[in-house]
């Protein structure tokens, strides 16, 4: 299946859930003159094998790293169709805080990755271009999040530039802005830093080495539950496939006992 195309397309949940009901057939062999009972529910096979399922990936999971991957390069690269976006839909507002008011699907798709994207990226303070409150420079976080209600946001402060001078930083100025916490933190960050007039640099925390990966980013999204390792002797490397698979429904009790009982006439 060319999942590429749902980077850019977005299917609606009906095709995604069209997709999960035909691979589910396939998997316990239904036939168009007949219908297999479907022992598992196919969102349970979602999960990996050390948490009871059969390690399958949901399309759901899939877009939803996928359209992770769009934001990210539409954060992160100056293209013609970064700008012509940026142009379209945020010349008004803010990239970190524009809301969805109409456009297309892929748009408002982009706009849900961004709640789960944006906290990640890691905005290294090289030119002071970064946003003062809604990048995440500091590595504490979006400062609008962060800080208490108490302190008022003084939102004309834009750029990382405006709590510099030619001396260095305005601690004055940072005091007014930020609490003792996160002024700290700031003399960390910026008094490491050069500040010299280029672009700032970006990084994606998740990855040691700062660069977007779709399998970690879906690893991070998808949904999870408790761990479970003694289950993992099923799946030991040398097992046919079906005999793992026998055992690993015996595990779960999802066993026709009850009709081959009946079938044969035998009784426990």
């Amino acid at each position: 299946m060319p999942i590429y195309l749902m980077s850019v397309t977005g299917p609606p949940k009906c095709i995604i859930n069209n997709n999960h009901r035909m691979f589910s057939q396939f998997l316990w062999n239904c036939k168009e003159d007949r219908r297999a009972k479907h022992w598992i529910a196919w969102n349970d096979m979602f999960l990996p094998k050390e948490e009871r399922g059969l390690g399958f990936r949901s399309l759901i999971d899939v877009s939803k790293a996928l359209f992770a991957k769009l934001w990210w390069d539409f954060r992160t690269k100056n293209t013609l169709w970064s700008n012509y976006m940026w142009n379209k839909y945020c010349k008004r507002h803010g990239l970190q805080t524009v809301e969805w008011k109409g456009g297309s699907q892929v748009w408002k798709l982009k706009l849900q990755a961004r709640d789960y994207i944006d906290q990640d990226i890691w905005w290294e303070a090289r030119g002071g271009h970064a946003s003062l409150w809604h990048d995440n420079w500091t590595q504490l976080g979006e400062l609008h999040l962060l800080m208490p209600i108490s302190y008022p946001r003084r939102y004309e402060f834009a750029d990382i530039s405006c709590v510099m001078d030619n001396n260095g930083l305005n601690e004055i100025l940072l005091t007014e802005l930020f609490n003792e916490e996160v002024c700290e933190q700031v003399k960390k960050v910026l008094g490491m830093e050069q500040i010299f007039d280029e672009r700032y640099h970006h990084w994606w925390m998740p990855n040691s080495k700062g660069t977007f990966i779709v399998k970690i980013a879906w690893e991070i999204l998808r949904q999870r539950t408790e761990v479970q390792q003694d289950i993992m002797f099923i799946w030991e490397k040398g097992l046919h496939f079906r005999l793992s698979f026998l055992i690993w429904r015996m595990w779960l009790q999802r066993i026709p006992i009850g009709e081959i009982q009946i079938r044969f006439n035998r009784h426990i």
